[in-house]
C-alpha cells in the first residue's frame, strides 16, 4: 500500500459504490485503504 498515492473518486465511481456496496469498488477501497480515497466538491454536489 502506497500512502502517498491518492484516488479521486468521480461521480460514476461513487454512484457504483452506492448501488453495489459489496462490489469491486468496495474491494478496491479496502485493499488500498480508506485514507487513500477522496472526492471533489463537484462530485459531492452532483450526488
Amino acid at each position: 500500500m502506497n500512502h502517498n498515492l491518492r484516488y479521486l473518486l468521480d461521480t460514476n465511481i461513487i454512484s457504483e459504490l452506492i448501488r453495489n456496496p459489496h462490489g469491486p469498488v468496495t474491494d478496491r477501497i479496502a485493499r488500498e485503504g480508506e485514507t487513500c480515497v477522496c472526492t471533489g466538491i463537484v462530485a459531492a454536489a452532483e450526488l
